[in-house]
Parts: structure tokens; C-alpha cells; sequence
């Protein structure tokens, strides 16, 4: 109802400009024929009854919204009447009697807008009641009528001729009316029935009805009401000729009534302004063709230029702004300190962006941009909550210039704009936006909220990067300390709801505007950015109380063995982490860390470990004193880079390493006890071409097995220029030719260190136990580093030095799970030794793993720790779920694989 009512507000200060204006016509042009001028005030009343108009440089309307449709909601509430100092003295009184208060919850302008709709409803309510009071009155005054010959009906109880009725009109004349005069005031209310008017006024007072708290309103309504009666008297004169002028006003004067008030109905011979009509009467000559001509000139110019809202500029209308829709390349969307996309295909963006329009004249308004649209990373227009006004800015020579701040004239464009967009680059409805952030002694802990309103789950990890908004108008990327390691967990986003998650900045920021980037995967591995603004200024950091976790304390804690919970920790500051399980990790020293793992903070810890980068134990079962002891004087890991690798195959022989070691590569150690292998590092897509190029006359780069996801010639995708132009402007490949005796080994980078200008690669391989029949095969390792990393190292060790041997025993059967979604996640392995293993859910790590048990017609898989159950009926193609006599982990929802979920023989 408040909207309503600040619509109906404007639309009645629109309207005040005609009325103004006609009330000015009638007093300078009096010679103006009044059917014309009820014909104008018919145009006020459309005014007031249409909810839009048209625009035109004509109109002399200075604005067509004063009050913002969202002014109530604003934190510097202001109108916009596009008079400048009406503007500034409105904006001053708002500003020190209704801004909101952020110490109060309740905003003192939406209270004052929903008081004064209650009473505008009220007096809508009693301006009807009235003409209704005033209708059954009139109507038994008449209740005892006689109709006369001709076609009137004759009346005791009345003092003056009138019209009574809308659908079947009736004039009604006092039974002591003389007989000359009859004739007279016949002719007069014919007249107004012909002219329709006892539509019209009943018409016109129900609009007043609406608009009563405006005096122009009124003023409108008994001009009209006087223009109406000399309307009927002009055309009576017309009619009957200029002879009747003298009997015409002795009639006036003898059915004159003493009405004092204003209402909607009837039309009397003699209701409104006797003195005027009978002066206009005895005055009135027929208008010559000139003044008809130029009444309608003037009425047509007017209403052109008050019945029309002013035509707003175009943004590229603004001086200095003119070529901003000139070879756009890219858009971005923001929304408060969110990013939600960007878009390289501006088409769709620009041709909303250019029915944008705003008023001529600059507005004296500041505001803090809630809405913004950055174009080519060198314009940017910003809008404030309401969508009602706007300011443009840009950089030159590292300069920002700001524009003026003008009036929106149709927010709705806007509000469709931010309406319809994306909330994640390339995937709507994704988004994190970053909430409080405090400090610890080591830096920051932003805490983001990922939101999924989407149909779909995801999967999202704690790598990001930040980036600092410089003066020079663009982001810079903030480098993070080289001794900086991400937890590489994945957390599963289900569809259609949010999760809180702690990333720490191992640093402090200085005060400023800040992009945080991070990425989403789903379930066809496609991954995404997600982006967020946020600032960091006077207020915005809260200090953390939580402190470090020390040995001492640990100490003390074993002591209580088995009772230890998740309570005993909360005094101490901790990331959230965990795959598959939800996972506490608490930082001690350079040398040692705490970490507690559980299925949720309600129940009891699986583990509390005291970790080494070497060793762990259970604090609850064994001897912390003893493990402190031994682990103090070890030697402190290296500092560990972030980094992400992929393996392929690229020959059946192995035998192109002394090719690799040719080519220009960082050459393997000599006299190591580890096997060491040669690294070609690229910094462009030129050295990448150049080394594609090289071999592909002796590497295969379409070889592919089963487990690899795609072969090398696919690399192109991601590295070449033409397919992924960004890949290297912050990021350098280092490629590792690795020959394998078999082709069942398997090898993945583990941690990437720094030392003294030197970067040591550690690689492990992954042997199976029957490989002797087994062909040798030759891999590529391909490493993406950030370049920022690299920027001090001289030399590159790239080195295997660790070897799982892994049993491999046979596959008997595979079971998958039959969903809506296909053939992925939640399937199972059993091996011909009796064991199992189980992937719990399609985005987590986390893998079950145990024995295999038959009880009739009954499988049940037994986890290791004895801790969970899964039971199944076994059919000839497919087993079924028998949720209700299992006990399984909490990933494996009953929303998802509910009792007598199928799981086909793959």
C-alpha cells in the first residue's frame, strides 16, 4: 500500500503543473470558450488517472517521479522534483527528521509513509460516504415527483432545477418555478445531458476523491464545476440568440441556489458562481474564428507540455561520456560488494543499458553505490539502492573523473537489468559473498557464504585469490607469503541452499577495496569462477579472541583421554576443513599441528591427531610427552607452493628422455639417491607451441589409457592461445618426461618446495603388484604454477620419492547406482579377496573401504573401523538398498539413495 500510495503522490504533483498552468489560461485568456477549457480539465483528470505517459522535449513537467519509488528504503532518503533547491531543502529536512537510524529497527520514513497512506485510505473513505449521504438525501427530496408534459418532473421539496441520475438522467424543477423561466433552464439542462456532463463531474469528483489531500486537486474541481455551468450557458446562448441574455439571467438569478458545498452530483441550474455566469451572460458575444483558432493552438501546446513527462538524455548523452556504447568488449555486474558476471557477449547488456534515461539537470545528491556496471574496466555507472539516480565514473592518466549525479527516469529498466542476471561467470544462481572478517595473530579469516539456487549440487574447495583495487582504476593481485599452503579438501554444495565457510589470508591488508576469487566444479567437471567485492576500512575487521592452540595445551587436554570433545577446543582458532568428514585443523608451530575429525560437532571425534609433516597420534590413547620428545628437533618442511598437475601418456617406449634432457630442460641431479627426471618449464603459448611442435614427431600425442582423462593433443585447450588466451598471464607450465618400465604405473605430483633459488617437485608413483608382462611407457607431467612463484628460482628438481606398491586384486563386481542423473557416484567395488570399497558421494574424496559378507540372500559391507554397514538384497542384475537395517555415513543421504534404492551390475 505504501507503493501505492508514493505512485499516487507523484502522479498528483505531475498533474499539479497542468493545473497551475490552466488556472494561469483562465485568468489571462478570459475570452476562451469554456467547453474548451472543460475539454483541458478533462486532460487534468486523465493526468490523474494514468499510471504512465509519454515523453517529449516539449514537456515543461521537471520531473516525473519527485518522490523515488523506493524512498522509504533508502539510507539518505531524497526527492528528486528536478528543481535544485526544492531538492536540497527536501533532501536537508529528510535528512534530520526521517533518515534511519542504524541503532533502531524500525526506519522513521516507512513509518510516517504507512500513517499517511492509512490516512489518505480514511479520507478516500469518507469523501465516498459523503456523496453517498449526500445522493440519498437529494434522492428523497425527489422521492415525491410529478412529471410535467414535457418530459421534467415537477418537485415541492427542492429550491433549484437539476439533473439527477447517470444512467437515465432526470431534471427536476420546483413546483413554484414561473413558467417563463421554464423554457430557459430546460434548454440549460438538456445541454448538459447532450454534453454528457453528468458523467463528467461524477467522474471528476471521484478522482478528487483519490487525490483530496492535494488543494490544486480542489481548486481543479470547482473550475471545472464553473466551466461546466458556463459550458451549458455559452451553448444555450449559442442556441437561442443573444435576445434571451436579460430573461436568461433573471432566471439565474431566480433558481440560484444557497449550496455551500462542493458534491458530485446533480447539476443545477443555478449551482455555481451566479455573480460570474451572469456577468459572462450579459457580456457574451460568439467567439470569432481567430480566438477559436488560437484557444486551440494554446490548449494543444499545453497539453503537449504538461500532459507529457520530460524526455530524459541518454548516459552517452553526458559530456565526456560519449563514446561509453563504442566498441564495448566486456561488461561486468555488480550488486553491493557481490560480483555476478561478466560478459564478453555485450549485445544482450548494451541494449538494455541504452533505454536507460535520465533527467537533463544534474541533482545534488551522494550516494554509496549499491548496483554498478563496469564497461571495458573503464567506465563504471553506479546506482544507488532505489535505482533512482546514477553517477558515472572513469580513469584518465590514473585520474578517476566523476560525473554528475542525475535522476533515473525509468528504474524499471534497471530493475529487470539486475533482476535477470547471473550470479556466477558462466553460471547463474552460484555465488559467495563475503560476510565478517576477523583478525587472528596471523593474519585474517574471511568468512564467505556460498549460495546454490540452482537444481543442481556442486563442489567447491578453499583455494582463492585476492586481488587490491589500485588508484590507477584496476585489480592487482595480492601475492600470498611463499610459505602459504591451501588445504585442498572439496565441500559438496547441495542444491538450494548456502554454506558458511572461514578462508584464511595469511596476512594483514591494508584498507582499501578487495575481489575475492574462487572456483566451483560440477559434476561433468566443468569448473567456474565465483567472485565477491568486499572492503576493508575503519570497522570492518573484528578481532578474533580465540588464541593458538600451544603443546602445553595439548599436554593438559590428553589428560582427559577418552572424554576429550569438540567443546575443549573452542577457546582455540581453527580452519574448517575435511573430505568427506568434517575436519577441525589447528595450528601449533612451524613443526606441529592439531586436527580433529568427525561426522559433525554433536558427537564424539573419530580422531584427535598431533600431526608432524612426518608422524601422528591420537592424544586421547597415546603418550603426547613421549611424541613431543622425539619430534622436537626435526627438521621444519620446506615451504610448499600451490599447484595443480595432470599425466598423460606419450609413447610406448620410454626411451625420449635424453630427447627432453636435449631440448633446453632443467637437467636431472646427478649422483641422488632419487630418481630424478628432466623439467622443461613454459612461460607463453609461443614456448608451448614451439615444444608441441618439437616432438610431435616421436611423442604420440593422441595415446590414451583407460584412467587419463584425455590424451596430450587435448592439451591445447588449456594451454594453447587460441583456445584459453588467459592461461599464461599469471600462470607457467612445467612439463616432466618420466619413463615407466610398465604401463600400469601411475604418478602424481605430491608437493612442490622452495629452497635456496631451487624448486624441488615431489612425485610418487603408484606400482602394481603384477607387472612383469607389462610394456614400458614414457609420461608427461604437466604442473601449472602461479609465475609469481617462480620469480627467484634458478634451478629445478623434479624427483620420484615415494613408491606405493599397491595389490591389485581382481574386480569381481561393480554396482552403480540407478538416479535420474546418470551412471555417476554412488557405486561400489568388490574384489576377489572379500573386500570392498565405496564412493560415497559423487563430489567427495572420501571412499569407504572393508570387508564383504553373505547372509542368505543378503550382502553386507562392513567398513574397517566397524563404524558403518551397508546392506543389500541380492537380485540376478542389480542389488537393492536395505537402508533400514544399515548404518552408513552421512553423505549417503536417504534423500538421495532412500530404502530400496537400485545399484545395477555394471
Amino acid at each position: 500500500m505504501e507503493d501505492i500510495f508514493i505512485k499516487i503522490l507523484n502522479m498528483s504533483i505531475t498533474a499539479s503543473y497542468f493545473v497551475v498552468a490552466l488556472v494561469i489560461l483562465r485568468a489571462v485568456f478570459r475570452k476562451i470558450p469554456r467547453w474548451l477549457s472543460c475539454a483541458l480539465w478533462g486532460l487534468v483528470g486523465l493526468r490523474l488517472i494514468l499510471p504512465f505517459s509519454f515523453e517529449s522535449i516539449l514537456s515543461l513537467v521537471p520531473s516525473s517521479e519527485t518522490i523515488p519509488a523506493g524512498i522509504i528504503y533508502e539510507s539518505s532518503p531524497h526527492i528528486t522534483s528536478g528543481i535544485g533547491i526544492v531538492d536540497a531543502a527536501a533532501e536537508h529536512i529528510l535528512y534530520r527528521t526521517a533518515a534511519p537510524n542504524p541503532s533502531e529497527s524500525a526506519n522513521p520514513l516507512q513509518i510516517i509513509t504507512i500513517v499517511a497512506a492509512a490516512v489518505w485510505l480514511s479520507g478516500i473513505a469518507a469523501m465516498l460516504i459523503y456523496t453517498a449521504v449526500s445522493y440519498i438525501l437529494i434522492k428523497r427530496k425527489t422521492a415525491e415527483s410529478i412529471k410535467a408534459e414535457n418530459g421534467t418532473y415537477l418537485c415541492d421539496g427542492i429550491g433549484s432545477p437539476f439533473i439527477l441520475g447517470v444512467i437515465k438522467p432526470k431534471i427536476f424543477i420546483p413546483s413554484n418555478t414561473p413558467e417563463a423561466d421554464t423554457p430557459l433552464i430546460i434548454s440549460h439542462e438538456k445541454a448538459h445531458i447532450k454534453r454528457l456532463d453528468h458523467l463528467w463531474k461524477p467522474l471528476g469528483f471521484l478522482i478528487l476523491s483519490v487525490y483530496w489531500f492535494n488543494p490544486l486537486m480542489w481548486l481543479a474541481y470547482v473550475f471545472l464545476c464553473r466551466d461546466i455551468e458556463a459550458a451549458c450557458d455559452e451553448k444555450v446562448l449559442k442556441n437561442k440568440g443573444a435576445d434571451i441574455k436579460k430573461s436568461y439571467s433573471e432566471a439565474l438569478i431566480n433558481c440560484s441556489a444557497q449550496r455551500k458545498l462542493i458534491t458530485a452530483c446533480p447539476l443545477a441550474f443555478g449551482e455555481t458562481d451566479v455573480k460570474s455566469r451572469i456577468k459572462n451572460i450579459l457580456s457574451y458575444k460568439k467567439p470569432t474564428l481567430w480566438i477559436v483558432i488560437a484557444a486551440l493552438v494554446i490548449s494543444i501546446v499545453l497539453s503537449v507540455c504538461f500532459m507529457t513527462n520530460p524526455d530524459g538524455m541518454k548516459l552517452n548523452d553526458i559530456t565526456g561520456y560519449e563514446s561509453i556504447f563504442s566498441d564495448v568488449e566486456k561488461i561486468q555486474i555488480f550488486i553491493g560488494n557481490g560480483h555476478i558476471y561478466t560478459t564478453e557477449d555485450t549485445k544482450p547488456e548494451l541494449s538494455e543499458i541504452k533505454k536507460v534515461r535520465i533527467d537533463k539537470n544534474p541533482v545534488e545528491k551522494s550516494f554509496t553505490p549499491d548496483f554498478r556496471i563496469e564497461i571495458d574496466d573503464k567506465i563504471t555507472i553506479n546506482i544507488n539502492e532505489s535505482f533512482s539516480v546514477l553517477y558515472l565514473h572513469k580513469y584518465t592518466d590514473g585520474i578517476m573523473q566523476q560525473s554528475s549525479t542525475y535522476s533515473i527516469k525509468n528504474p524499471e529498466v534497471l530493475e529487470k537489468f539486475f533482476s535477470m542476471s547471473n550470479y556466477v561467470t558462466g553460471m547463474e544462481g552460484i555465488y559467495v559473498s563475503v560476510g565478517e572478517i576477523e583478525k587472528t595473530e596471523s593474519g585474517l579469516n574471511l568468512n564467505v557464504t556460498w549460495h546454490n539456487e540452482r537444481d543442481i549440487d556442486v563442489e567447491y574447495g578453499e583455494m582463492y585469490y585476492l586481488e587490491r583495487f589500485t588508484e590507477a582504476g584496476y585489480y592487482e593481485n595480492v601475492p600470498f607469503p611463499e610459505n602459504f599452503v591451501f588445504l585442498l579438501p572439496a565441500y559438496l554444495l547441495k542444491s538450494g541452499t548456502t554454506a558458511e565457510k572461514t578462508y584464511f589470508c595469511p596476512m594483514k591488508l591494508s584498507d582499501g577495496e578487495y575481489r575475492f576469487t574462487t572456483t566451483f566444479n560440477t559434476a561433468d567437471g566443468k569448473s567456474y569462477e565465483a567472485k565477491t567485492i568486499f572492503f576493508i576500512g575503519e570497522g570492518t575487521i573484528k578481532d578474533n579472541e580465540k588464541r593458538l592452540l600451544t603443546l602445553d595445551d595439548v599436554i593438559t587436554l590428553s589428560e582427559k583421554g577418552k572424554e576429550l570433545s569438540w567443546a575443549d577446543f573452542e577457546a582455540y582458532s581453527y580452519i574448517e576443513t575435511g573430505s568427506g568428514l568434517y575436519i577441525r585443523a589447528y595450528k601449533i608451530d612451524e613443526r606441529f599441528s592439531l586436527t580433529i575429525g568427525g561426522t559433525d560437532t554433536d558427537t564424539q571425534p573419530i580422531y584427535i591427531y598431533l600431526n608432524t609433516y612426518y608422524d601422528k597420534i591420537d592424544i586421547r590413547m597415546d603418550d603426547v610427552n613421549a611424541f613431543i620428545e622425539q619430534n622436537k628437533d626435526t627438521p621444519v618442511p620446506l615451504p610448499q607452493m600451490s599447484f595443480a598437475n595432470r599425466q598423460f601418456p606419450v609413447d610406448s617406449s620410454g626411451e625420449n628422455l635424453n630427447e627432453i634432457i636435449s631440448y633446453g630442460s632443467y637437467l636431472p641431479m646427478a649422483y641422488n639417491k632419487w630418481k630424478t627426471y628432466p623439467t622443461v618449464r613454459i612461460d607463453s603459448y609461443e614456448g608451448f607451441e614451439r615444444f608441441y611442435k618439437h616432438f610431435e614427431d616421436i611423442l604420440d600425442y593422441s595415446l590414451m589409457f583407460e584412467d587419463t582423462a584425455f590424451p596430450f593433443e587435448q592439451s591445447v585447450s588449456m594451454y594453447g592461445k587460441d583456445y584459453n588466451p588467459g592461461f599464461f598471464e599469471e600462470q607457467s607450465l612445467l612439463l616432466i618426461y618420466i619413463p615407466a618400465k610398465n604401463n600400469l604405473d601411475r604418478f602424481e605430483v605430491l608437493r612442490l618446495q622452495k629452497s635456496d633459488n631451487k624448486l624441488y617437485i615431489n612425485i610418487r608413483e603408484n606400482t602394481y603388484a603384477d607387472t612383469e608382462s607389462s610394456t614400458p611407457t614414457g609420461w608427461l607431467l604437466a604442473v601449472e604454477v602461479y609465475t609469481s612463484d617462480l620469480a627467484s628460482i634458478t634451478g629445478i628438481e623434479a624427483y620420484v620419492g615415494e613408491t606405493l606398491n599397491l595389490p591389485e586384486p581382481e574386480i569381481t563386481h561393480y554396482y552403480s547406482l540407478i538416479s535420474d542423473r546418470g551412471f555417476w557416484g554412488r557405486s561400489f567395488y568388490l574384489y576377489d579377496d572379500g573386500t570392498f570399497t565405496l564412493d560415497v558421494h559423487p563430489f567427495s574424496s572420501h571412499i569407504e573401504y572393508g570387508n564383504v559378507e553373505y547372509q542368505g540372500d543378503l550382502m553386507i559391507l562392513t567398513t574397517d573401523d566397524n563404524e558403518r554397514r551397508y546392506v543389500f538384497e541380492v537380485n540376478i542384475d542389480y542389488v537393492t538398498f536395505k537402508r533400514n537395517e544399515s548404518v552408513v555415513h552421512s553423505f549417503f543421504t536417504e534423500e538421495e539413495i532412500p530404502d530400496g534404492a537400485k545399484f545395477m551390475l555394471q
